[in-house]
């Protein structure tokens, strides 16, 4: 599922909290599904055990259970196709709600938040950047997931930028003919590396602050669990990337965006 959203921080957050309380009342009624589904099962069993164990003429008893089990095996397609759609209440969903109500008091007043939230799974066909084979062979596939922007006009006239991306290094699947029995066998996929990034980038305003490489965070800087990757100062642009081996929490998040506003530099204004 993808959201775009261009509104106030507190409309945002109103809207994720009635997201996750869909999600809740659907994980619910999942949940209630299996019950259902082994009663018509069992029960189209059963019914259909004792018409044959007593041998009924017009096997009413066998029409009956045949009905049950082929309903309780269409449930069972629904309950599946249900189970793979994507989570509304899932940790990124939850991260972005708390950091954008964290937000609420610091963009300027009128202003919207801008961006958009990417559900879909971090292997979604789209976000395929590349593959290449391996020494061996074997396919190799690379995927970006930015699953998470968002721009707004702060309160003092700066504009702030964040991004959420995660990286995937995953050896596909294949089939492997076995030394012994010479027969195919699937090797399922395997993930080799997952890198999580926060780009966060602030265009400070010219008439409060000024920038300096001096004053801003160094590569190799540790912030909280963050680790910083990359840092940019460019005329009144402050871009600094972190990177960490887990997906961010809020915490972690809000942190290397405050360290990150920290280091701007207020003028002396008469």
């Amino acid at each position: 599922m993808l959201f775009h959203f261009d509104h106030s921080p507190r409309a945002i957050v109103a809207s994720i909290d009635d997201l996750r309380r869909r999600g809740a009342d659907a994980q619910e009624r999942l949940t209630g599904s299996w019950k259902k589904l082994a009663l018509f099962i069992l029960g189209g069993a059963v019914v259909i055990y004792l018409d044959v164990k007593f041998g009924y003429a017009s096997h009413i008893f066998a029409i009956v259970g045949a009905v049950l089990v082929i309903m309780g095996f269409t449930m069972w397609v629904k309950r599946d196709r249900a189970a793979k759609q994507p989570e509304l209440d899932s940790p990124s969903l939850r991260m972005t709600q708390r950091v954008i109500h964290t937000l609420r008091d610091d963009l300027a007043p009128t202003r919207n938040l801008h961006g958009s939230l990417d559900l879909r799974g971090s292997v979604d066909p789209g976000k395929l950047a590349h593959t290449k084979q391996d020494s061996r062979g074997r396919t190799v596939s690379y995927y970006r997931d930015d699953w998470l922007s968002m721009k707004a006009k702060l309160w003092d006239g700066s504009m702030l930028r964040v991004a959420v991306i995660k990286k995937l290094k995953i050896r596909d699947g294949y089939y492997k003919r076995g030394r012994v029995s010479g027969k195919q066998k699937f090797k399922p996929a395997v993930l080799k590396s997952v890198v999580n990034n926060i780009d966060v980038r602030i265009s400070a305003n010219p008439q409060l602050y000024s920038l300096s490489q001096a004053s801003a965070p160094t590569i190799g800087q540790t912030i909280g669990t963050v680790t910083v990757q990359s840092v940019t100062v460019d005329g009144g642009l402050l871009r600094v990337v972190g990177s960490l081996s887990q997906e961010p929490m809020a915490q972690e998040f809000l942190e290397l965006l405050r360290a990150t506003y920290a280091t701007l530099q207020r003028k002396d204004v008469a």
